[in-house]
This record gives C-alpha cells, structure tokens and sequence, in this order.
C-alpha cells in the first residue's frame, strides 16, 4: 500500500545556510516516509518550471509526483532559519481546480495556493497556518483525523479560554480525534478526545536547523501513528525525537523508534534572563541584537538587551548597570563575530561568575576563540543554533 501525501511543493532559500531547494511542507515530508522504504504518492500544486527540479530531489527516492499545473512559482525565501520569510509572489494566486484525493490514510498540509477533497479512513492534518474548519470543509470524508498544530496556531483559532478548551471546540468543529499542540521549547501536549494524555520532551541537538522542522514532526507522527501504530503519546516522542535529529542534521529521512534512543531529552523550562551582549554600534548591529531578542522570546527564553533595557550614557553608570543585570541573568548570548572589546569584558564577568556563555562568531579566526573555548563557552557560527543553546542553558 502506497503512502499518500497531500501538500505544498514549494522553492526555499536559506541566505544564511546557502541553501535553494524545492520541497515544501508536502515535498520534504513525503521524501522522508519514503525513507521507510514504501513508495509514496505525492498530491500538490506545482510550477510547470519546477517539474523537473522536484522529480529530481523526490522521484528517486520512491516519491511518485502527481499534480495541478500551478503559472506561477511560489519561494519561501529566509535570511536564516530563525527567520520570518518572505513569500513572493504575494498575495498567492487560488487555484480553482482543487486536488481530489482518496486513499486508506492520508497525511496533508494546508496550502497556499489552494485546499484538498480528501477521502480517507484515517488522516492527519497539519494546518500550516490555514483554519482546519475551513479547509477541512464539509465535502471532505474522513473517519479518523489527527491535527498537529503549534500554540500560537491554536490561540489564532480560538475564541478566548484556555488551551483545553480551544482543544475542545477544535475538536468539536473538526471531529479530531487527537490534537498535538507543539509548543516550541517546552515540547508538546496531546489531547486524544478532548482530554489531555500527556506531553513530550524536545531533544537536545548540537545543531539546530528550523527550516522544515515542523513538517518532519508531522510526517514522523504520520509515521508512528498510522503506521507503525504507536499510540498518540509514543508517537509524539518519536515525531520529537525524530525533529531533533533533522534539526541536527538536515537530512529529511526517518530512522526507525529504537535508533532514536540516543538522543537527550531536554528538562525543565526556560528560567531567568539571557543577557545579550554585543556592540550596537550600527545599523548591522542593531539589527542583530533586535533579532536576538525577538528569537529568544519566540522559542521561550526571556532576553536583556543593554541597549533596550539599558541604553547609551556615560560609561560609569552604562558599566555599572550592565555588570549588575549580568549577574541577573541565568545565561549570556554573545555576539563575538568582530571581536568588540566591551563585549569580550562582558564574556569574560560571565566566565567569572560561573554564567554560561553561548558566543556566535561567524568570521573570527580560531585562534581568537581560544579563551572563550578554554574557559568552557559554547562557540557556534549559527545564529539559529546559538539562540537555542542560550535557552537551553538557563534550564533548571
């Protein structure tokens, strides 16, 4: 039995990664349960110019393409994979042939540029943004259903209350049977008839590459729950674990439960402040530290920035009131690209007081990051990657 996959096929470009590729939601889930060595049928709109370049990443690996002529390239274009992108064209032209799919179970992703009649006995549908009731219409057949959405999805859904009760009436207009709601660092809750089971852990990577990563969830729960059929709970874990590892290594392929063990799940929460300590002396970098901070809120870590919090002045009371908001703070994010000496003193109070540091240098020689290195500061040359070590380390 063929796997189904219903979904967008889309250009991504990561500037920072140097990354330009055609996959999409659809196209990237759809090549990993292929992974598994079952063929799978791929159901997306497509630019006739992007025909050849999705056949070539897809087709050899056991993905059969079968689409909806699109006119136009739709291209998710990211500074870095932290990063909102930018959708041209836009707005996205509606297609007014929809895609019309039966099969025994069905994995799909909300689209752009249309929706799907799908007829199915088990699905699990990942909105992507779109509102479930509206996309999952009334023309739709589908006996089972899983929604695998994150929690500010959720909140754009409902009218107010509590998570349980925006579970609730979800639930109730779509039928679902289970709802996953992913919540970024603190991992995910399932609910299974309106009545939450329990939640999983994230997993700690070295790397992080959030491009995608959310569509790997999706396709891992696919896989775990329809079928390898893993209760909901286990196959959250596996769908989490299963993230880590392409968040780690950017290969969009599924390995199976039990080679997943090796991975450590992250505890607790995010707790205190990360200090950010960097020049702010530019435009390119002011840009950096407004980034950061937005970064840190958005995957649960409460950022200090100087120059919000702080500000310019003379240097006694600057220095003073830096000092005492680092010893505040649980961790530090330094941007150490350029080698500025203020910040450079701000790693080393840090180091000092026992803080841990996360520095970011993306053009410094190794040489200079011997002392950061010998005194136990994490260095990374990922922005992405550095955001989530500093939150991980204020976990308790």
């Amino acid at each position: 039995m063929s796997t189904v996959v219903v979904g967008g096929v889309y250009q991504e470009i990561c500037v920072d990664a140097g990354v330009d590729e055609i996959f999409g939601s659809a196209g990237r889930a759809a090549i990993a349960l292929a992974s598994q060595g079952e063929p799978v049928v791929l159901h997306t709109y497509l630019f006739a110019g992007d025909a050849e370049a999705a056949g070539l990443a897809l087709e050899p690996g056991g993905v059969t393409i079968r689409n909806v002529d699109r006119a136009e390239r739709i291209t998710f274009r990211y500074l870095h994979s932290l990063a909102k992108p930018t959708v041209s064209p836009w707005p996205v032209t509606q297609e007014a042939l929809g895609l019309e799919v039966q099969a025994e179970q069905i994995l799909i992703f909300g689209m752009l540029e249309g929706r799907a009649k799908v007829e199915a006995d088990l699905v699990v549908f990942d909105p992507q943004g779109s509102d479930p009731k509206i996309f999952l219409g009334s023309d739709n057949k589908i006996g089972r259903l899983a929604l695998v959405l994150n929690s500010h999805e959720l909140r754009r859904l409902s009218d107010g209350g509590d998570e349980l009760q925006s579970v609730q009436a979800l639930s109730a207009s779509t039928g679902a049977e289970i709802v996953i709601v992913k919540a970024g660092a603190i991992g995910a809750r399932i609910y299974s008839h309106s009545t939450l089971q329990g939640s999983v852990p994230p997993y700690r990577t070295d790397r992080v590459y959030k491009i995608g990563s959310g569509d790997m969830f999706s396709a891992a729960f696919f896989q775990g729950w329809a079928k390898l059929g893993l209760g909901a709970l286990e196959a959250a874990d596996y769908a989490s674990r299963s993230t880590a590892r392409y968040c780690d290594t950017r290969s969009p392929s599924l390995l199976a439960p039990d080679k997943l063990s090796y991975l450590q799940p992250l505890t607790g929460e995010p707790q205190g402040q990360v200090y950010i300590a960097s020049p702010f002396f530019s435009l390119a970098d002011l840009w950096l530290v407004e980034e950061a901070a937005r970064a840190l809120w958005e995957v649960g870590s409460k950022p200090f920035s100087p120059f919000h919090e702080i500000g310019l002045g003379k240097p006694h009371s600057v220095a003073a009131a830096d000092l005492e908001a680092l010893k505040n703070s649980t961790a530090v994010l330094a941007i150490a690209s350029g080698g500025d000496p203020g910040t450079l003193f701000e790693i080393g109070y840090a180091v000092s007081l026992g803080i841990p540091v996360v520095a970011l240098s993306q053009n410094g020689r190794p040489a200079d990051m011997t002392m950061l290195e010998g005194t136990g500061c994490q260095v990374s040359n990922d922005f992405a990657s550095a955001i989530y070590q500093a939150s991980w380390a204020t976990r308790s």
